[in-house]
């Protein structure tokens, strides 16, 4: 996926302390691109002229939607060629080594403590993302809000996120102790939904 990619050039580009703050950023970006989604794609199709059906007006939204992407693969084809350029500098420097090859026999020796932050992102983002799926019409049928500002407040776990992703990424690469922030996200995370 676009987030295992993602990952891969940050950890081919960054090491030690960096790594989370990194990390943070990647994730403060996605958010940001989450949230103008929500907030602005309605908007666009409602500006659309009104005499263009359904089907063609969600398709001239799509396709306005679609053109970010693009800029997004032009992005992603630079850095391709700027990665590129890195890896033959490194390979100059230092060949590499066939010992430090990933061998999918390789996972049974990863920690408990890996395996363990592997099963709590796949419980924690099972919980979440059907939250936001269907939040929208929570806060419309619930409190009678405006599907306009149902997505607005929907969009608040995006907009904290995109602001904290990058500073706790920084404090856990300050401090160290991953799981023990892991697990103070997820206790936040439980009250909150209390």
């Amino acid at each position: 996926s676009l987030s295992s990619a993602q990952n891969a050039y940050a950890v081919s580009w960054f090491f030690g302390k960096q790594l989370n703050f990194v990390f943070g950023l990647q994730l403060s970006f996605a958010r940001v691109g989450s949230l103008v989604n929500m907030n602005t794609i309605h908007r666009i199709y409602d500006s659309l002229d009104k005499d263009v059906t359904g089907p063609h007006r969600i398709g001239a939204t799509l396709l306005i939607a679609v053109s970010t992407c693009l800029i997004s693969l032009v992005c992603a084809l630079i850095l391709w060629s700027l990665d590129i350029r890195r890896r033959k500098v490194i390979q100059e420097d230092n060949p590499p080594d066939p010992s430090d090859e990933f061998h999918i026999r390789d996972i049974r020796h990863f920690s408990a403590s890996l395996y363990s932050v592997f099963i709590i992102c796949v419980f924690y983002y099972v919980a979440i993302f059907p939250f936001i799926a269907a939040a929208q019409l929570l806060f419309e049928s619930k409190y009678d809000l405006s599907p306009a500002w149902s997505n607005a407040c929907n969009s608040l776990v995006y907009f904290m996120s995109a602001i904290l992703s990058p500073l706790l990424g920084y404090a856990v690469d300050k401090t160290g102790r991953n799981l023990y922030w892991l697990m103070g996200s997820i206790t936040t995370t439980i009250i909150a939904h209390a």
